[in-house]
C-alpha cells in the first residue's frame, strides 16, 4: 500500500465549495406540484461524458430538502451538493436512480511533515507544484479528489455506488458526482428519517433514449 492510501482524510467545506464553483451551471428544480404525476415508463439513456456539469445546491435539515424537487437530466454530468442546515445526520438517497461513474469528493488533510515525505507524483496528484517553496501557500491550494466510495457514515450506513445516495453529519456537506442513466420520477429518502422525502424528476434532454 503507498503512502497516499495511509493518510488520514476529511471533509473541507470551504475548499470543495470554491472548487466547484467554476464547474457547472445551475440546476433545475421545480415544485411540488409540479412532480405529482409520475412518469410515463422509463428510458435508459447512454452517458454523454463530454456535458458540463449540473450543479445543484441542496439543503438538508429537520424541515425536509430544500428544494423538495429536482429535475435532472439523464445522461448528463450532474453534481449534488448536500448542504447540512441541521444538527443531526442526514441522508439523501434517490430511490430507483441509477448512476454511472458514481463519485463522491474527499480533501485530504495533510500537514507540512506529511508534505516534505510525499513523491513529487504524490503531490502533483494533489494539484500542488512537486517544488514545494512556501508550505502554507501550498497548504491552501490543494484539490479536491473524486473517489468511487464513500466511508460509512457514524450511524453505520454505507452509500453504494449503484446508486445515488449521500449523507451530511453537523457541519459538514457531501458532494455526488455521477451521470444519471434511467428516466423517471423517483422519491428522494432520508433513511434515518423516514418523514422527510422529495422527487428527483430525470427526463431525456435528447426526447431519444440509448
Amino acid at each position: 500500500m503507498d503512502r497516499m492510501n495511509r493518510r488520514p482524510w476529511r471533509r473541507i467545506a470551504s475548499i470543495a465549495a470554491l472548487a466547484l464553483l467554476a464547474s457547472g451551471c445551475s440546476g433545475f428544480f421545480g415544485s411540488a406540484d409540479e412532480a405529482e404525476a409520475p412518469a410515463n415508463g422509463t428510458t435508459m439513456v447512454e452517458p454523454d461524458l463530454d456535458s458540463g456539469a449540473t450543479v445543484l445546491n441542496i439543503y438538508l435539515s429537520d424541515e425536509g430538502f430544500e428544494p423538495s424537487t429536482i429535475f435532472l437530466p439523464a445522461g448528463r454530468h450532474i453534481k449534488l451538493i448536500l448542504r447540512n442546515r441541521g444538527n443531526a445526520e442526514y441522508h439523501y438517497r434517490v430511490a430507483g436512480l441509477i448512476p454511472t461513474y458514481m463519485s463522491w469528493i474527499l480533501v485530504p488533510t495533510l500537514t507540512e511533515v506529511d508534505m516534505l515525505s510525499m513523491s513529487t507524483a504524490e503531490l502533483e496528484a494533489l494539484g500542488l507544484d512537486g517544488d514545494i517553496a512556501d508550505m502554507d501557500h501550498e497548504l491552501h491550494h490543494i484539490s479536491p479528489l473524486f473517489v468511487p466510495f464513500r466511508e460509512e457514515s457514524p450511524a453505520g450506513i454505507k452509500p453504494l455506488a449503484t446508486e445515488v445516495h449521500g449523507y451530511v453529519t453537523r457541519g459538514t456537506l457531501d458532494v455526488l458526482d455521477f451521470f444519471p442513466t434511467n428516466t423517471g420520477t423517483f422519491v428522494i429518502e432520508d433513511v434515518l428519517h423516514p418523514g422527510i422525502t422529495g422527487k428527483a424528476i430525470v427526463f431525456d434532454p435528447a426526447g431519444s433514449g440509448a
